[in-house]
C-alpha cells in the first residue's frame, strides 16, 4: 500500500531547504533576509549562516558573520549551562538515555552547536522518576507549566531562568510519549538496549545516547506525529532525516530494516519515506525505502500515524493501551479535571471561586468534544 501524499514546503520554506541541502547554489541578494528569518523560525539559524558565510558570494558578508558570532554565543552559553546538569546526572549514577535534539547534534552534526534545540531530553527508568526529580529541585528547577504533568503525558518539563532573557529547560520522559500505544512498542528497555556511549568531551564523560537506527525511527515517527495532530512543524526535524539518512553505511541500514522489522513498523518507514520522496532523491534514500518494498502482511504497526485521525481515535487509543490501572486513573483524572493552575493558564484568568472552576471545566470538556470530533487536533500557533 502507498501514501499518495507528498509532504510539499511552502514556497519560501522551499528556498531554504533547497539551498542547505545544495539543489540550489546560492540566493539572490535581496532574499537572503527573509531567508535568514525563515531559518530563525525553523531551528536552521546556524546552518544557514555557516553555510552562507562559507560561500564566495558577494554580499554584506561582514553583517552576516556577525550574526553568526550572536548566534554561537548564545548556543555556547546555552551548551554550558546544559552541560552542567548533565554532568550532576552522570555523577548521580542514575540511568537515563538522552534523545532527541541534543543526541542528533552529536552524533551527526559537525558541530553540535548548529542543532539547536528547545530542551534536553532524557528518557528515565519510571521508577526513578521522582529521584530525578529531586535532584532537578535541588538545582533550582521547577515546572515550566506550573504542575507536574507527568501522570498525565509520561514527561514534564523542567526549568531554570538563565537571567531576564534565557530559560534552561529539560524534559524528563518516564515513557517514549503520550501515546500509550507507541510506549508500547518503545519502552525504556528497548531505548537502554539499542543506545551507545557517546564520550562528551567537555564532560570528560559518557552519556547514552540512541543508536543511528533509533534515531532515525524516532525522528520519523516525531515528524509524523507533529504533522498528523495539527502541530509546529520545523524545517530543521526533515533536515535532520536527510542528514541521518545520508550518513547511514551499509551496516547501518541493515541494523535499521532488522530493528523496524522486528517492531513490524515496516509499512509506516516505507510510506514514510515515499511521502517525504520529494526530499530524499539520493541512492542512499533509495537503497534504505527498497528494504521495505516486500513485507509480511504483519508490518502494519504505526501505520495509523500517517492518515488523518480525530482526537477522539487518540483518546480511544490511550484507553485501549494503558500500561496499568494507575496509568489509565491518572489519564483520565487529568484528562477530565486537570489542576486548576493548567485551567488558569489555559483561559488566562485567575481562578479564585469553586464555580467558576467548575464552568471552565465543563467548558473545557464542551470545546474538547467539539475539537475532537474534527479529523485533526487544533493547529497550534
Amino acid at each position: 500500500m502507498k501514501n499518495s501524499n507528498k509532504f510539499k514546503l511552502k514556497p519560501k520554506d522551499k528556498v531554504l531547504f533547497e539551498y542547505l541541502v545544495g539543489v540550489s547554489e546560492s540566493l539572490e541578494m535581496k532574499a537572503i533576509p527573509e531567508v535568514h528569518h525563515v531559518a530563525k523560525l525553523h531551528g536552521l539559524e546556524g546552518v544557514f549562516l555557516t553555510k552562507l558565510t562559507s560561500s564566495d558570494s558577494d554580499f554584506a558578508k561582514d553583517t552576516w558573520l556577525k550574526s553568526l558570532r550572536e548566534y554561537r554565543l548564545v548556543q555556547t552559553y546555552i551548551y554550558t549551562q546544559r552541560l552542567k546538569l548533565l554532568n550532576d546526572l552522570c555523577e548521580s549514577e542514575m540511568d537515563f538515555v538522552v534523545m532527541k535534539g541534543f543526541a542528533i547534534s552529536h552524533v551527526f552534526y559537525d558541530d553540535c552547536l548548529l542543532r539547536p534545540y528547545s530542551d534536553v531530553d532524557i528518557f528515565i527508568d519510571s521508577n526513578r522518576y521522582f529521584d530525578f526529580k529531586l535532584l532537578f529541585s535541588k538545582k533550582g528547577f521547577d515546572f515550566a507549566s506550573g504542575w507536574d504533568t507527568e501522570p498525565l503525558i509520561k514527561q514534564v518539563a523542567l526549568a531554570k531562568k538563565l537571567g531576564s532573557r534565557l530559560c534552561l529547560e529539560f524534559d524528563i520522559h518516564t515513557a517514549f510519549s503520550s501515546d500509550f500505544f507507541l510506549n508500547k512498542l518503545f519502552s525504556y528497555e528497548v531505548f537502554k538496549k539499542n543506545s551507545q556511549c557517546l564520550y562528551i568531551d567537555e564532560l570528560n564523560n559518557y552519556i547514552y545516547v540512541p543508536q543511528t537506527h533509533l534515531i532515525l525511527l524516532h525522528s520519523m515517527v516525531h515528524f509524523f506525529a507533529h504533522i498528523q495532530k495539527g502541530n509546529l512543524v520545523k524545517l530543521i526535524w526533515l533536515y535532520d532525516i536527510t542528514l541521518i539518512i545520508e550518513s547511514l553505511s551499509e551496516e547501518d541500514i541493515v541494523n535499521f530494516e532488522v530493528f523496524v522489522k522486528n517492531l513490524r513498523m515496516g509499512e509506516f518507514v516505507f510510506q514514510g519515506l515515499e511521502v517525504l520522496s520529494d526530499f530524499l532523491i539520493t541512492s542512499t534514500a533509495n537503497n534504505l525505502k527498497s528494504r521495505f518494498i516486500k513485507l509480511d502482511a504483519n508490518q502494519t504497526k504505526g501505520l495509523y500515524l500517517l492518515s488523518p485521525k480525530s482526537g477522539f481515535f487518540f483518546l480511544i487509543n490511550n484507553l485501549v493501551n494503558f500500561r496499568n490501572l494507575k496509568d489509565l486513573f491518572n489519564f483520565l483524572r487529568y484528562t477530565i479535571f486537570p489542576p486548576k493552575i493548567a485551567i488558569e493558564k489555559k483561559y488566562g484568568t485567575k481562578i479564585d471561586s469553586i464555580l467558576v472552576l467548575i464552568y471552565c471545566y465543563f467548558k473545557r470538556v464542551f470545546l474538547s468534544l467539539k475539537r475532537y470530533s474534527g479529523k485533526y487536533y487544533e493547529i497550534k500557533k
